[in-house]
């Protein structure tokens, strides 16, 4: 099974932690679009799905006629830390998470190790519906935190690896 995972457009969130708000991203440069869509195999032969967060709904909906929406693809959640400024954010807190980066989690937030649970489940229940409709492609238009949770389940690309990924924004990052 081939895996095409699109991060959203940017957004303009500099310095703060925005994990699951539900922001608007900008718009596309000229010919992004068009990129995308011949970077892709063609609709009728990949299942399409996409976090329901604006910022990814909206280039889903540019991409694709339909998709489906999975709060299994949301970005992880920073709980108390979301709209926060990470110069704000308690720096005994953040040299914890950078301690131990796949069970810390922000307060009333999620860890990275939940993370790719969540990922998981999403990856084997479309496996199986794009199996059913006999289709070897599946999209997804995500976030940063989603993609690097796939190159854990799908490459074994170990945790500080994963996080240390550099995700372009509204780029095709390829799993099988």
């Amino acid at each position: 099974m081939q895996f095409h995972l699109i991060r959203h457009c940017p957004v303009d969130m500099a310095g703060i932690c925005y994990g699951r708000s539900d922001i608007s991203a900008q718009g596309f440069v000229a010919g992004q679009r068009e990129h995308l869509i011949s970077a892709l195999p063609p609709e009728d032969q990949i299942l399409r799905f996409s976090s329901p967060l604006k910022r990814c709904r909206i280039l889903a909906k540019s991409l694709w006629v339909n998709a489906c929406f999975d709060d299994r693809l949301l970005e992880l959640n920073f709980g108390r830390w979301e709209g926060e400024l990470w110069d704000d954010i308690d720096r005994h807190a953040l040299d914890e998470w950078a301690i131990n980066p796949l069970t810390f989690a922000a307060p009333e937030g999620e860890s990275f190790e939940h993370l790719i649970r969540r990922v998981a489940l999403w990856r084997r229940d479309a496996i199986a519906q794009a199996k059913a409709q006999g289709l070897h492609h599946i999209a997804a238009v995500t976030h940063a935190g989603v993609i690097k949770a796939m190159a854990v389940l799908c490459n074994g690309t170990n945790v500080s690896e994963a996080l240390a990924l550099q995700v372009p924004y509204a780029q095709v990052v390829r799993y099988c």
